[in-house]
């Protein structure tokens, strides 16, 4: 399939791919095709990975921030490493970076908080790195997938719909479009998945 990296277009081939399975996915105005496509985007960040850089404006004390709301994993900062020595004056251990989930979706932890000492030494502003989820906009252009990646990312929203139809305890055959390359077209939900998924390993 040779359509943009704009949602409509994936999603189209994605319908287009499930075949007769696209029936299964009947919720209004695409929701569950776009389910598939979106974490089939998570599941393609922990592949090709984006990495990115984020900031927080730090508070005395205060160890928990919103993390960005593209951001799966973090990966390290540099605020305030190496300018003081154990043995310096104002000296104290630097924040761990760490993340967790809430209701208010992930969070970053940084302990010990940060002093105001520390920040007073290394400004307020607390730059890191880390992992982005890729983005499927509308516009083509503003999708981050690398078009060579195209084909990966549709094979993950298979297996993204595939495991939907095994939880839901479909065990019949289902057909898939046969246009599809290599890939099996037909099989039980749960023989696909493990199928599809093999595949990615091949193509990582």
């Amino acid at each position: 399939m040779s359509g943009t990296l704009s949602r409509g277009d994936l999603r189209a081939d994605h319908k287009a791919a499930l075949g007769s399975a696209v029936n299964k996915f009947a919720a209004p105005n695409n929701t569950d095709l776009d389910r598939h496509l979106n974490h089939a985007a998570l599941a393609l960040s922990r592949i090709k990975r984006r990495t990115l850089l984020g900031e927080l404006s730090l508070v005395e004390g205060e160890c928990n921030y919103v993390a960005p709301l593209d951001c799966f994993a973090t990966k390290v900062s540099q605020w305030g490493s190496g300018k003081l020595q154990p043995w310096q004056n104002g000296y104290s251990r630097l924040p761990r970076l760490t993340t967790y989930a809430s209701d208010l979706g992930l969070m970053i932890n940084l302990s010990p908080p940060p002093t105001s000492a520390q920040i007073g030494l290394f400004g307020n502003k607390y730059t890191f790195f880390y992992l982005a989820i890729h983005q499927i906009d509308d516009d083509a252009n503003k999708t981050t997938i690398n078009p060579s990646d195209r084909d990966l990312f549709l094979l993950l929203t298979l297996i993204e719909a595939m495991k939907e139809l095994a939880s839901m305890g479909v065990s019949e055959p289902i057909q898939l479009h046969r246009g599809m390359g290599s890939y099996p077209a037909n099989g039980t939900p749960s023989a696909l998945l493990e199928l599809f998924t093999k595949q990615v390993e091949k193509m990582r």
